[in-house]
């Protein structure tokens, strides 16, 4: 990477520095403390080296190849040796930095990995300027084999000091300045330093010759090392040591000092001074270290604490903490603040806690408590914390426990209740904005498709309840003419409708001037409301409790929308009354088109009914003339066949009394009977034919009155006894006795029985088994005639009790087609039902089914009523 010239300035200055540094710590060495031996016990370039490389980096190398070099020519060497021998030094330095650097090496020593490494490098690095100079020195002749041992050692025990000795201090000197800055530390620090001073300067300002050399003085000023490393941490450490070593080395220089005295040789000498110095640099850095970690702990632990804190007291978080052992309790200030107390006012109480507890939640709490202590398990609860104030907040404790405490946290969370209510309810309205804003599109869609006016009002009935859940919804009209009309309602099932409603001209205007004026009507509870009497009693009669009325105003008309809760009062929310007012006009909109689609369908009836009215009444001339046609087909056959029979057996009756001798004639009573049996028969052929021409427009006439089956079948099989012996019949009455009483006509139930068994004799050989049965079913009883004679197919049956599908070439026409056929009539008059079962060969059944009481009229059709304005009187009036 190149650099510019600003930076290559500053790059030539700092290796022009550090050169100079170089050189003139290593003249000074040389010449105030070697001691005149073969080598001095501290060199500091080598910790000046390796502090410029850990401060500005190991790209500074030329600067102690230069400071090397002059050194080595200035003590007469040549340039050879010089050049040579500076590389030992740069390779220390480098390998040491490096190495240093790969360890995440911090210069500020508060650590003790710093401190063991900068130890270790101290140890190490040394070995490679040793080792590369005694060889080359050797190799070139420079220096004696002999003496490679030595001079190896002498440079390693030198550069070893330097290192420990000059390069932590160069580390810290930037913080020395703010040493003593802080007030209390001050005279602190000036006693200590000026203690440290005169205690090294006693002890190794001693003349070796003096008794108190002799003592081991020297290591009393470890007490002020310890001193400085623990009240100002690594600054003041290596300050001590850098004033304990300096102290040593220039009274030693001066010949002074304990290790003089107790040296047998200068050699020696120097040995236990460096020995000294580095017991002294060692410990005050390993102290130093610990003492760092320690108050970088204590600082983070600190921060911690004051993090927490204000954590917990954002967060509204305390804790408390029980040891089980020491049954010791603790209490964070937050949890003071939170039960109403201020910190640290009194110990930790549980009994002051359970007293700020709201007194509904106190026993609930300390149960809850109480039992999780017991099992030792996690819990939660949540209670009420009352203030002196009467103020209420709401919390969260939790529990959690270990195998020698138990911790709990209890945290404010009444703002986060309020909040997730408050977003709740937003989201509530939301939601209920969304759906009303969907609803009143599919509502409004589904009305637009449709222009059929019943069917809007229905759809909006239904979907407006669905939608409120509301108990009742409908929709009113009032008129011009002081009525009113419910045209569409949706209502529970366990309320009352209000289509059945009447009112007077005075309450159809009270209910009118609630709307005129265009606004919505709400009453959230009807107790609390003002009213009319009119409305009153309304809201009494049909159980109302809250109402929401929207009116829909077409010209001089007035509809009404209206909801109703009749289980309970309601508060109408604003979303909802939105709603309906939006959807009244969807449905004033929907109103419009109907009105004008029913103008239209008006015109184009107006249009074509002239047409289908003479289509009808042509279609009903010509009908009128083949039922006359065809009736009068029917009547001549019968006259034909069964009138006839009947008049040629009279004849012959009339012709033998009139072939008797004499005046008068005696005539037996058997033949009287027989002769006005055969009138009654022809009369009831007659009447009967002359009644099917209105029988389908006009009901048959009936005489209700209570009958007894039981009875009314016994009676009949009496009258037809002669009958059933003619033809060898044998009848088979199952009818229970106890059959309940049936509302009907008597005489025209007698005439089914009798046409029915008449018809079985008379379209089967002699020898015919009849059986007759009776069973209620479902309010109703069903009676079956039963034979096993020779049956009929499905073809037969279907057209068995239908006189029109008859043909003229059936001789046996009147005998089934008609008696059958009133058969039919008769039972449907009764709101019955008749059919048939049969299959070839094995006989047929016939069954009818009457009601037990008289059949209701049917009633009109809802459509039909209002489209009537004859019988508009008759519908409910309305009411908000």
């Amino acid at each position: 990477m190149r650099l510019k010239r600003p930076q290559v300035l500053q790059y030539l200055c700092s290796v022009a520095l550090l050169a100079i540094a170089y050189f003139a710590t290593a003249k000074i060495s040389i010449s105030m403390i070697g001691l005149n031996a073969n080598a001095t016990p501290l060199w500091p370039p080598a910790g000046i080296a390796l502090a410029a490389f850990l401060l500005r980096g190991s790209w500074l190398w030329p600067g102690v190849i230069l400071g090397d070099f002059l050194l080595v020519q200035s003590l007469g060497g040549s340039a050879g040796h010089s050049f040579v021998s500076s590389w030992g030094s740069v390779a220390e330095a480098v390998v040491a930095a490096i190495a240093l650097r790969r360890l995440g090496f911090r210069p500020s020593l508060d650590r003790l990995q710093d401190v063991w490494g900068l130890i270790v490098a101290a140890l190490c690095a040394p070995l490679i300027n040793a080792t590369w100079s005694t060889l080359i020195e050797g190799s070139l002749g420079w220096m004696q084999w002999s003496q490679a041992w030595e001079n190896g050692w002498t440079l390693w025990l030198g550069d070893c000091m330097g290192i420990l000795v000059a390069t932590p201090a160069l580390l810290i000197c930037r913080q020395w300045p703010a040493l003593f800055q802080k007030p209390g530390q001050r005279v602190e620090g000036a006693v200590w330093l000026s203690l440290l001073c005169i205690v090294s300067w006693v002890v190794f300002g001693s003349e070796p010759q003096a008794a108190i050399a002799h003592y081991p003085l020297e290591y009393l000023p470890f007490p002020l090392v310890v001193w400085g490393a623990l009240r100002f941490g690594p600054s003041g450490a290596v300050l001590a040591s850098l004033v304990v070593s300096g102290i040593a080395i220039f009274e030693a220089f001066h010949g002074h000092g304990p290790f003089f005295a107790k040296a047998e040789h200068l050699t020696q000498a120097v040995l236990f001074l460096q020995a000294f110095m580095g017991v002294v640099t060692t410990t005050a850095l390993v102290l130093a270290g610990a003492v760092g970690e320690r108050q970088t702990t204590a600082e983070l632990l600190q921060k911690s604490e004051a993090s927490l804190a204000n954590a917990q007291r954002i967060a509204q978080l305390g804790n408390w903490d029980l040891d089980w052992g020491q049954q010791q309790l603790r209490w964070s200030d937050e949890l003071y603040r939170i039960l109403g107390f201020v910190p640290k006012t009194f110990p930790p109480d549980p009994e002051q806690a359970l007293q700020a507890i709201h007194p509904d939640d106190r026993d609930r709490v300390e149960q809850a408590l109480a039992q999780a202590m017991v099992e030792r398990q996690p819990c939660r609860i949540d209670y009420r914390i009352l203030y002196p104030d009467g103020t209420e907040r709401l919390v969260c404790e939790k529990l959690a426990f270990s195998d020698h405490s138990v911790t709990g946290t209890v945290q404010d969370i009444t703002e986060r209740k309020q909040t997730e209510i408050q977003l709740q309810a937003a989201s509530e309205q939301v939601h209920e904005a969304l759906r009303s804003t969907q609803l009143l599109t599919e509502i409004a869609l589904k009305i637009r498709r449709s222009l059929e006016l019943d069917q809007v009002l229905n759809t909006t009935v239904t979907e407006v309840r669905q939608f409120l859940q509301a108990d009742r919804v409908y929709i009113g009209h009032l008129d011009n003419q002081a009525q009113g009309y419910v045209l569409a309602e949706s209502v529970s099932e366990a309320w009352p409708s209000v289509m059945c409603l009447e009112y007077d001209e005075e309450g159809v205007q009270e209910f009118r001037a609630l709307f005129a004026s265009g606004c919505s009507r709400v009453v959230n509870d009807v107790a609390l409301s003002q009213s009319t009497p009119k409305i009153a009693a309304f809201y009494q009669q049909y159980q109302v409790k809250a109402s929401l009325g929207v009116p829909i105003i077409l010209g001089d008309e007035v509809w009404v929308l209206v909801a109703n809760q009749c289980e309970h009062s309601r508060q109408w929310q604003p979303f909802e009354v939105n709603l309906l007012e939006q959807l009244a006009i969807q449905v004033a909109i929907a109103i419009q088109q109907g009105q004008l689609y029913q103008q239209v369908q008006a015109l184009n009836t107006n249009l074509e009914s002239q047409v289908e009215e003479r289509t009808a009444q042509l279609q009903q001339k010509m009908q009128e003339l083949q039922d006359l046609n065809h009736f009068k087909d029917i009547f001549l056959h019968a006259f034909s066949h069964d009138v006839r029979t009947s008049i040629m057996g009279m004849s012959l009756i009339l012709k033998n009394l009139q072939n008797k001798p004499g005046d008068s004639v005696p005539v037996m009573r058997s033949m009287v009977d027989r002769m006005v049996q055969s009138n009654e028969r022809q009369l009831n052929l007659i009447n009967s034919l002359l009644e099917d021409q209105t029988s389908e427009s006009q009901p048959m006439a009936l005489s209700y009155e209570a009958v007894r089956l039981d009875g009314l079948v016994q009676g009949i099989l009496e009258d037809l006894e002669p009958l059933l012996v003619r033809n060898q019949a044998t009848v088979c009455n199952l009818l229970p006795a106890n059959l309940p009483p049936l509302i009907a006509d008597p005489q025209q139930l007698e005439q089914v029985f009798k046409n029915l068994i008449t018809n079985a004799l008379k379209h089967n050989a002699p020898g015919l088994q009849l059986t007759l049965k009776a069973t209620v079913e479902d309010q109703q009883i069903r009676c079956s005639v039963e034979d096993n004679g020779v049956g009929m197919g499905p073809e037969v049956c279907d057209r068995l009790f239908k006189l029109y599908v008859r043909g003229l070439d059936n001789p046996h026409l009147t005998g089934i087609g008609l008696g059958l056929y009133l058969c039919r009539q008769i039972i449907t008059a009764h709101g019955g039902r008749v059919g048939v079962e049969s299959v070839p060969g094995t006989g047929a059944k016939f069954w009818f089914v009457l009601p037990l009481t008289k059949p209701a009229l049917a009633g009109l059709t809802a459509e039909t009523v209002y489209n009537s304005p004859s019988l508009r009187s008759s519908i409910s009036k309305i009411t908000p």
